[in-house]
C-alpha cells in the first residue's frame, strides 16, 4: 500500500483486487447471530483512562494480555478471536484505556494461538463482562469466487 493510505481506502483497494484476479463478486446482509455483549459488570468500570497518542502498545501472551491504549471497540475485536464469535462494544465508553489482565493459561495449544478463552473470565478484572445475546450482525456472503487466480 501506498504511505498514508488509510483504513477505508486500503479495504477498497482489496476488494479491488479480489474482484479482479479471483472473480469475486459478494454483497453483505444483516442475521440474527449469536454474539457477546461487553458491558460493565456488576461493581461497575475499573478502567484506567489515558491519553491517546495513537501509538498502542500491546502484549499478549498465554495468561496475560495488556495494552496501554485501546478503545472498548478495538478490545471487542480483539476479544471476538478468543470468544468465537463477535463480540460488540455496549459499553458506551468513549475513551481509550489502558488494560491489563492476567489468568491461569490454558494447557493446550490455544494458549499460544489467540484463543485463550481464559481471557473472557478475566474481564472483571477490568470491570467488563460478556453477556451472550442474539443481534442481527453484517455478514458477507460470497456469491462465486475463482480458485485460480488470473495471472499477473
Amino acid at each position: 500500500m501506498p504511505a498514508g493510505t488509510g483504513r477505508d481506502t486500503a479495504r477498497l483497494m482489496l476488494q479491488t483486487m479480489l474482484a479482479t484476479r479471483f472473480s469475486l463478486k459478494f454483497h453483505f446482509d444483516q442475521k440474527d447471530v449469536p454474539v457477546y455483549a461487553l458491558v460493565a459488570a456488576k461493581g461497575g468500570f475499573k478502567l484506567s483512562e489515558v491519553e491517546d497518542t495513537h501509538r498502542s502498545m500491546s502484549r499478549s501472551e498465554p495468561g496475560h494480555y495488556s495494552v496501554d491504549q485501546t478503545s472498548m471497540g478495538s478490545l471487542a475485536l480483539h476479544l471476538s478471536l478468543a470468544a468465537g464469535r463477535p463480540v460488540l462494544d455496549l459499553t458506551g465508553l468513549k475513551g481509550v484505556y489502558k488494560i491489563d489482565l492476567r489468568w491461569a493459561p490454558a494447557d493446550d495449544e490455544s494458549a499460544w494461538n489467540g484463543r485463550d478463552p481464559g481471557i473472557l473470565g478475566a474481564l472483571d478484572q477490568a470491570g467488563l463482562h460478556l453477556e451472550s445475546q442474539k443481534k442481527p450482525y453484517q455478514i458477507l456472503i460470497i456469491d462465486h469466487i475463482d480458485r485460480t487466480p488470473t495471472a499477473n
